[in-house]
């Protein structure tokens, strides 16, 4: 079978290519190297003479179903932070939180069947994780930050042979209580990042990626809900903050533990609209938008947490 992937390996140097350590099985992405040439309009000619090089960025979306392997990579890439601890043998539990200053960054290797590419100084600039109920898979988008591209040799990746999480397997919790009529869930984590302070001048490379600088982190989403009773419609009126939580467990890891993915916001508050809006006899959805704060109790504004077989990542 022809071989598609990406592969991710965690580098020591910012933009300094590593070989790939794990791989992922993808839908699609769209990952590109944009070299921004400058095409420079003088007297000389009504044709354009030449151009120079520009800030070339690589840039794209990389979509993926959710996994207990190696996925918590790409959230500890997003967030900056992890916490690792044994549960008990084979094992781990991973706690991955917000930090100010992101240090870390990696190579992709997408292999589109032919050659590699190989795009070092990666980084995950948003992500957005998706849970509808009837659709079986939840869904990530990663939206990717890299320094450049060059090609390499087909690799001969290895994937992960677990089976990826599914809508059925979860209980969300909005206000600290299961609710069952949650249609969907969009989290939205956004570290916005400074793409015009990311170069320096320089001799060697001053055309890519230099350093990582971040801007605001955003959490948002929005909720998708049946209409049963006024409580999210009382929270907003209310201006009540509330917590939210998404938990999934799979299959057994070690004797007791289970695979499991969980996100957790502790503070967010609806901005504007929960309300059931009339359409004819249409039944009613409440399509809410949230906005999470930070919450000095937990000590973070948002927390993802992986079970699984991995004792480091990476």
């Amino acid at each position: 079978m022809a071989t598609r992937y990406i592969g991710i390996g965690d580098e020591t140097t910012f933009g300094q290519a590593v070989a790939a350590s794990k791989y992922k099985d993808l839908i699609n992405e769209t990952i590109s190297l944009n070299k921004r040439y400058s095409f420079i309009q003088t007297t000389r000619s009504r044709s354009m003479q030449k151009h120079l090089n520009g800030p070339q960025i690589v840039q794209g979306d990389l979509h993926c179903l959710l996994a207990p392997e190696p996925d918590a990579r790409f959230f500890y890439y997003l967030l900056g932070t992890k916490s690792t601890s044994t549960l008990e043998t084979g094992a781990y539990q991973h706690d991955l939180t917000p930090v100010d200053a992101l240090t870390k960054s990696f190579t992709s290797r997408i292999g589109p069947e032919k050659f590699e590419r190989i795009i070092p100084g990666c980084l995950v600039n948003q992500m957005q994780i998706e849970m509808i109920a009837g659709d079986p898979t939840i869904v990530w988008a990663a939206s990717i930050l890299g320094c450049t591209e060059t090609k390499g040799t087909i690799g001969s990746p290895t994937f992960s042979s677990l089976d990826e999480f599914m809508w059925h397997q979860g209980t969300l919790s909005i206000g600290g209580s299961a609710r069952t009529y949650i249609k969907a869930l969009r989290v939205r984590i956004a570290n916005n990042m400074s793409l015009d302070r990311m170069y320096a001048i320089k001799a060697t490379d001053g055309d890519k990626l230099s350093r990582i600088e971040v801007g605001e982190m955003v959490v948002d989403g929005t909720l998708d809900l049946y209409f049963e009773d006024s409580t999210e419609y009382d929270r907003f009126l209310g201006t009540t903050d509330f917590p939210i939580n998404a938990k999934f467990e799979g299959p057994l890891v070690g004797a007791t533990k289970k695979y499991t993915f969980e996100i957790d916001i502790p503070k967010s508050i609806y901005p504007q609209d929960t309300t059931p809006h009339i359409e004819r006899r249409e039944p009613f959805r409440i399509n809410a938008p949230f906005r999470a704060m930070y919450d000095t109790s937990s000590g973070y504004i948002v927390k993802v947490r992986f079970v699984n077989g991995e004792s480091t990542i990476p």
